[in-house]
């Protein structure tokens, strides 16, 4: 008889790194670091470009808040993404991520979430989720369900980060691809 499928969490607990904690109150972005011109190296995951805005995924017993890098809380601004979170089987995870709008050829279009990012009215918001919807492009698990992962190589947090993302091309939600060695 095969051995039962472990969990998300199962596996992401035996990772170096990984230990037990509470939801941390000092999380913050992982931002990208700048380099005098372009390299490769053994080891390292390059992310992808989106150009979009940088968010703090909180879930946290269900309830999901989306954080900017100074701390404000943008969840009201992208409903969708909050609707697709709060879906998730998962009740409490902290993940980094990018939010963006694609254009009709599927690229990411600054201009347009700029318009989104400047409405407040519940009703402006709404009608500019049918007009401009957002994609948010996952990096990074930083915490999930009692564990803080960020002492854990990127690699492992993202395979466990990929399986808790939904494949579905219709959803807000995507994992952010890497290239591995190549700047």
């Amino acid at each position: 008889m095969p051995a039962p499928a472990k969990t998300p969490r199962q596996r992401l607990e035996h990772k170096d790194g990984v230990r037990r904690a509470d939801l941390p109150s000092d999380l913050k972005l992982m931002l990208a670091g700048t380099a005098d011109r372009p390299f490769s190296r053994k080891g390292w995951l390059f992310e992808l470009k989106y150009d979009g805005f940088r968010l703090l995924v909180v879930k946290a017993r269900g309830e999901v808040r989306l954080l900017s890098r100074r701390g404000n809380d943008l969840s009201a601004a992208y409903p969708e993404v909050v609707k697709a979170l709060e879906a998730l089987p998962h009740p409490s995870l902290v993940i980094d991520g990018e939010v963006v709008v694609l254009d009709a050829r599927g690229r990411p279009s600054f201009q347009s979430l700029q318009k989104r990012a400047m409405l407040v009215s519940p009703r402006e918001i709404a009608e500019a989720a049918r007009r401009w919807p957002v994609v948010l492009y996952a990096f990074d698990l930083l915490w999930f369900d009692g564990l803080d992962a960020r002492r854990a190589k990127l690699s492992d947090r993202k395979e466990v980060l990929r399986e808790l993302i939904p494949r579905d091309p219709a959803s807000p939600l995507r994992f952010s691809d890497h290239v591995e060695d190549r700047g």
